[in-house]
């Protein structure tokens, strides 16, 4: 059986999400802070700026800042 198409972006969406979502997990359990969870965001979203032509960078992007906690 052969797998679905997946719309460009729509696997880098959801690692987006789960690596969020585990980020939260850390956050309520004390492990993570969240100058350190913003922090993550911050380190992402610079890295992507800089990923210039890749395919996806204004997509991550875009996610990435939708999703990034407010300080």
């Amino acid at each position: 059986m052969d797998a679905a198409p997946v719309r460009p972006g729509v696997l880098g969406q959801a690692a987006l999400a789960l690596a969020d979502g585990f980020a939260r997990v850390l956050m309520e359990k004390g492990l993570l802070s969240q100058a350190e969870y913003v922090r993550g965001f911050d380190l992402a979203i610079e890295a992507w700026t800089a990923a210039d032509g890749h395919p996806q960078q204004t997509d991550v992007l875009q996610a990435l800042n939708e999703i990034r906690p407010v300080d």
